[in-house]
C-alpha cells in the first residue's frame, strides 16, 4: 500500500483516475482499512472499507460515526490502540504492532499499522489504520519456535547427559520432570520411578524436612539457590551433594523452568567434618592449657587467635595487631631497660626467620599495670612444602616461681655460710681440748693397772665402758 501511495499520481494518472484507483483499492482490498478520530476516551470510525465493516458485522454506512465502545470493543483494547495512535502522532511516523481478535469463531492474529493524518477542524487527531491477517504467518512462526525449542531441548539433554554431575529440570513450580543419566545410574531408578526431587526414599530422614522447607521457599523466591544434603544411592549408602538450582526466565522476567545440578562432595564434606572435629578438639585443648597461647599469620604476623588464658597471663585481651610492627604496642623491656620493638618478640622471629625460641623470660608490663616475668616459647608452623604459614607462642607467667626460686637460693646461701661457721668453731674447740683429755686418760689407765686385781679389773672395766669415754686408740687425732 505504501508503494501505491508513493506513486506520482500526476505523472501516471489524472486526478480523477487516481481517485478512482484509490477508491477501488479501498473498497476491494482484503485488508481492513479505515480512518478514525480520537476523543478523550474512545475511538470514532469516520470511514471504513467493506472488509472492516464485515469484521464488525455491519455495513460501511452503519459503521460511519460509530464509537469503538459501541461496537463492543473492550476498554483495554481501546486503551491499547489509543496508546499506539498517540505514539504515531508523537513520532510522526507509522507505528506497527500485533493484535489478536476473534474472527469467524476463531482467534486470528493481525499486523496493525496506524499513521497520524493530522488534526480535524475541531482540533481532534485523526489516524488511518490497516489490519492484515497474519494468522498463518504466526502459526508458522510458532511451529518453527516449537521445532527449534525441541531441537535445543535435545541438544541440551545430550549435553546434560554428558556431564559427570547429576542434573535435572523442573517446571516453574519446582516439579521436576527430567533427570540426566547420572541420576539414574546413582539411584538405580528409571524415569517412571521419578516423581520429583523430594521423593522421600532418596533423602536421609534426618535432613528430609529441612530440604523440603528450604525448597518450598526457594521455588517462590525465583532466585538461584544452593543447598548441601545427603542422597541415598542404589547401594543404600548416603553421599553428600551440593545441589544448585537456577531459574530460566522469559523476556518478561517470569520463571518458565528451573535447571539444577547435584555435585558429589562426599570427600570434601568428610574433610570439612574432619576439619571441624580437629577445630573443636583444638579449641578444647586450648581451653585446658595452663598457659596463654597466641597464633599469628605469616608473613604479616597478624594475630588471629588467643585462648582463654590470655587475660590471666597478660592482664588484657589480645591486642588487635595487624602486622609485626604493631607488636611494639605490647610493652616489654630488655635487661638493659630498653623497650621491645615489634621484631624483638619471639613470635615475630619465628614467623620471619623460622626461629624456635625456648623458655625466654621477658620482663613485661601487664595490662593492669603490674610488672611480670612471662616465659615465652615460640615456633613456626609450616605447610607440606615447608613454607611458614603461621607462628605460635606459649606464654607463662613465672613471676612467683622465679621469686620463690630466688628466695630458696638466698636461704641456701645463708645455710652454707652457717655450716662453714659451725665447722670452723668445732675445729678450734677440738684443738683446744685435745691435749688435756689425752693425758688424763693415760694416767687413769696406769693407776687402774697398779691397784686392782684381775677380778676387780674386769668389774671396773665394765663400769669404765659405761662412762662413754672413748679409748685413746679410737680418739681422733
Amino acid at each position: 500500500m505504501e508503494d501505491i501511495l508513493s506513486f506520482d499520481k500526476e505523472h501516471f494518472f489524472s486526478q480523477s483516475d487516481a481517485q478512482k484507483a484509490m477508491d477501488s483499492f479501498f473498497q476491494d482490498s482484503p485488508l481492513m482499512l479505515g480512518i478514525v478520530e480520537l476523543t478523550s476516551n474512545d475511538i470514532i470510525h469516520l470511514s471504513d472499507n467493506p472488509a472492516s465493516a464485515k469484521f464488525f458485522g455491519t455495513t460501511q454506512s452503519a459503521l460511519r460515526g460509530k464509537s469503538a465502545s459501541s461496537l463492543g470493543v473492550t476498554p483495554e483494547v481501546i486503551a491499547e490502540w489509543t496508546y499506539h495512535y498517540h505514539e504515531s502522532q508523537r513520532l510522526n511516523q507509522p507505528v506497527k504492532f500485533r493484535q489478536m481478535f476473534p474472527n469467524a469463531g476463531k482467534m486470528h492474529w493481525y499486523q496493525v499499522t496506524v499513521s497520524f493524518l493530522g488534526m480535524s477542524h475541531q482540533g481532534k487527531p485523526r489516524f488511518s489504520y490497516l489490519l492484515e491477517d497474519i494468522t498463518k504467518i504466526v502459526e508458522e512462526e510458532n511451529q518453527r519456535k516449537i521445532r527449534d525449542k525441541e531441537k535445543d531441548e535435545k541438544q541440551f539433554q545430550m549435553l546434560a547427559n554428558a556431564m559427570t554431575q547429576m542434573a535435572w529440570m523442573a517446571n516453574s513450580d519446582g516439579n521436576i520432570f527430567w533427570f540426566n543419566n547420572r541420576w539414574y545410574e546413582f539411584t538405580g531408578t528409571t524415569p517412571e520411578d521419578m516423581k520429583g526431587l523430594l521423593n522421600r526414599k532418596f533423602h536421609h530422614p534426618d535432613y528430609y524436612e529441612m530440604v523440603r522447607d528450604f525448597l518450598s521457599e526457594a521455588w517462590e523466591k525465583n532466585e538461584p539457590w544452593e543447598l548441601t544434603f545427603p542422597l541415598k544411592g542404589k547401594d543404600g549408602t548416603y553421599r553428600w551433594f551440593l545441589t544448585r538450582g537456577v531459574p530460566i526466565k522469559d523476556n518478561n522476567g517470569n520463571v518458565i523452568r528451573w535447571f539444577g545440578t547435584n555435585t558429589d562432595i562426599t570427600e570434601q564434606q568428610n574433610l570439612i567434618n574432619e576439619i571441624e572435629f580437629q577445630k573443636r578438639r583444638f579449641e578444647t585443648v586450648m581451653k585446658q592449657m595452663p598457659a596463654a597461647v597466641i597464633i599469628g599469620e605469616a608473613p604479616s604476623g597478624k594475630l588471629i587467635f588467643a585462648n582463654d588464658k590470655m587475660y590471666e597471663v597478660w592482664g588484657h585481651e589480645m591486642l588487635p595487631s595487624e602486622d609485626i610492627s604493631q607488636y611494639s604496642e605490647w610493652i616489654a623491656f630488655h635487661p638493659d631497660g630498653t623497650r621491645y620493638q615489634g621484631e624483638d618478640w619471639p613470635l615475630a622471629r619465628s614467623i620471619k626467620y623460622g626461629e624456635i625460641v625456648d623458655n625466654e623470660d621477658t620482663d613485661v608490663l601487664r595490662g593492669d599495670g603490674k610488672r611480670a616475668i612471662i616465659r615465652l616459647s615460640s615456633a613456626p608452623v609450616r605447610d607440606r612444602n615447608g613454607h611458614i604459614v603461621a607462628g605460635v607462642v606459649i606464654c607463662q607467667d613465672v613471676t612467683e616461681s622465679i621469686q620463690t626460686h630466688n628466695s630458696l637460693l638466698e636461704s641456701e646461701t645463708r645455710l652454707k655460710e652457717a655450716v662453714v661457721a659451725r665447722d670452723e668453731f668445732l675445729s678450734i674447740a677440738s684443738h683446744e681440748l685435745k691435749t688435756p683429755l689425752t693425758s688424763l686418760i693415760l694416767n687413769g689407765q696406769m693407776l687402774k693397772n697398779k691397784l686392782l686385781t684381775t677380778k676387780k679389773r674386769r668389774s671396773l672395766a665394765k663400769k669404765w665402758r659405761s662412762l662413754s669415754i672413748i679409748p685413746i686408740s679410737k680418739r681422733p687425732a
